[in-house]
């Protein structure tokens, strides 16, 4: 702790005086949790919810920026994707293994992520601890449903509207993005969007040339509505380029951070088809069905040799369907079936695919009884993997690029009990089963190539929702068991990062949110606090450990002041407890990774009805601190994060 933590706590005294608000928060729409829209109040889950008027009013860039504050989420870039973790899942090597990104229904992945433009967003729901029935195979610390605007939300008369966006940021960075959407008929409506981001790093470039990334992309959707539902269909082209930098050594870190370190080269491509279906057959029973299709082909390089470096390209395909019906009153069932396959698909063509399929069937049922709501789910997945060994050290050179075959039958299960005490405040609990199997490339890469388990977690948590005094406070606690976690090894293996279940891990903690208005200030206030260890482990030299890159505590405090009609001021906080670097399980090295408070500040200024102006300094005291460290070729390394960014972006809507 130190004197801005000091700052964070007497500002978050203010926090019990009465305020203007009004009690709309816990009305706010949430589809995460059923996929049929139900709102925060209705959801047994500490829910937070970002909005495009957020978004718009901070000038967000992208996620990272978008859910600085919310409570239980790291969220962070990581060699250039997005990587989200909720309740200490993992670190930014297993968070996005142990959590699910949906976006509008369909799980995507880290690169898909970060493919979204920013300015398509209409709101971002964090749901910590939730969805492993709707959702199944990956949902140990929750989910995060990213949806977009509606296309087909039009202005009476109106037969079309668009946008213009541009910003320029420090290092001759800079973005562009424009977007197009028309009314073709009554039941016919479609969006083209364009969008380009040149990134440029603080770090000097190598001999071959600077460091950028850059991404284009082209998206296209389309909805039809029709006389008793609707029909989306979007199809979205990403480009990327890159020049990165490496990690940095210890002495490199600390002395000359401006190195970059091994610089990799490369380019990729990919395609996103997207497919939603909903009809209502009464006002009781209302089907929907999603389809997805992700393909994504690698270029990578060498430039010092001049050589190609080979890799796996990606496809995945994801397919569900569910029925809701009402049957007494606000009783209800939901009951669905998804599948899900991926394909690891090797460049050198003389080798062969590794597949992952996946079978899920679930069912989830909601009882409600005066003030009291009772919710049950289970659900049941089956996952078959045809895989080939990689031909790399510990795998024993008599099993590269074998075939095995492995099947895996696993269950989830969710019991919850919500009582409404008043008219805004709700009390909940719930008992849950999560799991995880392996991913492809998690099973053909193990320590002496050993069969990994998938790993289970059985959570109990208790929590509370109200406004007092006319402020929006949201708690909740919890604990979890997860068995058989799946890591990688970093210390037994030097340069070489094999899996295997590092043993049984514990997890407790509390997740707090306060939402506070007074007239024109609002203030926010997010703290977590999580409890972390290796409770029981096959390697003895684990266990009574902390988890690798997960910080004990999470600080942030937010303040938007409204200075006019037409001028707006954000200011954010942020701190991060210390942590062991991610390839430490045995606490070996010290615990000198964390323990930082980034600010950032924003002011909006709507210059005339349809063009805004903001300017936004990220990380105003140039704080320096890493995004990942690890341990090879006996020395610490480092992936160094951003410093101070200035940015000025001009929006024009029409």
């Amino acid at each position: 702790m130190n004197k801005n933590l000091l700052l964070l706590s007497f500002l978050t005294c203010a926090l019990t005086l009465s305020a203007e608000g009004k009690a709309v928060k816990l009305q706010e729409s949430v589809i995460t949790t059923e996929n049929f829209e139900t709102n925060i109040r209705d959801t047994a889950s500490n829910v937070s919810i970002i909005t495009s008027e957020e978004i718009e009013e901070k000038g967000v860039q992208n996620l990272v920026e978008a859910l600085r504050l919310a409570p239980g989420v790291i969220v962070s870039h990581y060699y250039g994707g997005v990587k989200f973790d909720i309740r200490g899942a993992g670190s930014p090597v297993h968070a996005e293994k142990n959590t699910i990104v949906t976006l509008d229904g369909v799980p995507i992945k880290g690169d898909q992520i970060a493919n979204i433009p920013i300015n398509n967003i209409d709101r971002i729901e964090v749901i910590p601890g939730g969805g492993g029935i709707l959702y199944g195979d990956g949902a140990i610390g929750g989910i995060v449903n990213i949806r977009l605007k509606n296309i087909s939300n039009f202005d009476k008369n109106k037969l079309y509207k668009g946008e213009i966006r541009a910003s320029a940021s420090s290092y001759n960075s800079n973005t562009f993005g424009m977007s197009l959407s028309s009314k073709i008929t009554n039941k016919i409506y479609t969006d083209i969007t364009y969008n380009s981001n040149l990134k440029r790093s603080e770090q000097r470039g190598d001999q071959y040339g600077d460091l950028f990334d850059k991404r284009k992309n082209f998206i296209i959707n389309t909805k039809f509505d029709l006389a008793k539902g609707e029909l989306n269909l979007r199809y979205t082209r990403d480009e990327r380029k890159y020049a990165k930098s490496g990690d940095l050594t210890e002495e490199e870190y600390y002395t000359d951070d401006k190195n970059p370190g091994d610089v990799s080269r490369g380019k990729s491509y990919s395609n996103d088809y997207y497919l939603n279906y909903n009809y209502n057959f009464s006002s009781n029973t209302q089907f929907l069905t999603y389809f997805g299709l992700y393909e994504k082909e690698f270029e990578s390089y060498n430039a010092k040799e001049g050589t190609s470096i080979p890799q796996d390209d990606e496809q995945k395909i994801y397919s569900k369907i569910q029925l809701k019906h009402k049957y007494f009153n606000d009783d209800y069932f939901i009951i669905g079936s998804d599948f899900a396959q991926e394909i690891a698909n090797p460049q050198n063509k003389s080798r062969k695919n590794s597949t992952k399929d996946s079978y899920g069937f679930f069912l989830m049922n909601e009882n409600s009884i005066d003030k009291f709501i009772f919710s049950q789910g289970i659900r049941y997945n089956n996952a078959e993997y045809n895989y080939y060994f990689r031909d790399r050290k510990p795998i024993p050179q008599d099993k590269w690029n074998k075939l095995n075959k492995t099947t895996f039958n696993d269950y989830s299960y969710n019991i919850e009990t919500k009582y409404k005490y008043n008219n805004t405040g709700v009390l909940y609990g719930k008992l849950s089963r999560d799991f995880r199997t392996p991913l492809i490339s998690e099973m053909r890469y193990t320590v002496n190539a050993e069969k990994l388990k998938p790993q289970t977690q059985d959570t109990i948590e208790l929590g509370i929702k109200d406004y007092i005094h006319d402020t929006y406070l949201s708690l909740s606690t919890f604990y979890k068991i997860t068995k058989d976690e799946i890591y990688y090894s970093g210390e037994e293996y030097t340069d070489l990062f094999p899996y295997y279940n590092i043993g049984d891990t514990e997890r407790y903690g509390f997740e707090f949110f306060g939402e506070h208005y007074f007239d024109k200030l609002t203030l926010s206030t997010s703290a977590t606090y999580l409890h972390h260890n290796i409770k029981k482990s096959k390697f003895e030299n684990l266990e009574g450990k902390e988890i690798p890159f997960i910080p004990n505590w999470k600080l942030g405090f937010g303040a938007k002041y409204q200075f006019t009609d037409c001028v707006l001021a954000n200011a954010d906080v942020l701190y991060y407890g210390k942590f062991y670097d991610s390839d430490d399980p045995t606490n070996q090295r010290p615990k000198d990774i964390g323990g930082y408070t980034t600010l950032n500040l924003s002011i909006n200024y709507k210059i005339i009805e349809n063009l805004t102006l903001v300017g936004k300094i990220n990380n105003v005291f140039d704080k320096k601190y890493p995004l990942y460290v690890g341990y090879w070729s006996n020395t610490r390394q480092y992936n160094k994060a951003e410093g101070r960014i200035y940015t000025l972006e001009a929006t024009y809507t029409f």
